[in-house]
């Protein structure tokens, strides 16, 4: 009801059965389907100018899968345009869940940042495509080209999100900029959160 589709049942189909990394995580116990539900629910809620409750879900977002963080500044972009700068205060609670849980993590095991050190090292090198120069040394150039490939396919898809849902159109701008430069091979599990 929200971004009037014509066939919101066959994307639902597609989005289900197509993308083989969201066969597998969905059935394993992964985070990948809450992140998605809660994403979902922030975005509707946003849409429908529901900050709040867009807020406390986008926070959930962000607890569940640490990109669900990439929902603030895409709202904070869209509030700027729309000029509801009153309610750009409720962007502080997106952030607020992973905070709580670093804080968890740091009474509990004496780090506050114990939930994001296993995945140091794909931060280690914040730069687009980090990643690439370790499997051009290894000759592994047609996996390059897939990585690049899908790359290129996310920001087709992204771009043209914009005319007709801006929300969407932003938190995947913010979403593909922050994956690109993680730098992992398993940006076919990461990318799942753009395809809403």
């Amino acid at each position: 009801d929200v971004w009037k589709l014509e066939n919101p049942a066959f994307l639902s189909l597609v989005m289900l059965f197509l993308p083989p990394r969201w066969v597998l995580y969905r059935s394993t116990g992964a985070t990948e389907s809450l992140a998605l539900a809660l994403t979902l629910a922030s975005l509707l809620f946003f849409e429908r100018s529901q900050w709040g409750r867009s807020a406390v879900f986008g926070g959930l977002a962000a607890l569940t899968r640490v990109s669900g963080v990439m929902l603030a500044p895409a709202y904070a972009v869209v509030l700027v345009r729309r000029r509801a700068y009153r309610a750009l205060a409720w962007l502080a609670v997106i952030p607020s869940g992973l905070f709580v849980f670093c804080m968890f993590c740091a009474l509990r095991f004496g780090d506050f940042f114990a939930y994001l050190r296993p995945h140091g090292g794909k931060l280690a090198r914040l730069m687009p495509f980090g990643f690439l120069p370790v499997l051009f040394e290894k000759g592994l150039y047609h996996q390059v080209e897939f990585y690049i490939l899908l790359a290129l396919v996310y920001a087709v898809g992204t771009f043209r999100l914009r005319a007709q849902f801006p929300v969407l159109f932003w938190y995947c701008v913010f979403e593909l900029t922050l994956l690109i430069c993680v730098s992992t091979e398993d940006w076919s599990r990461y990318f799942l959160a753009m395809e809403l």
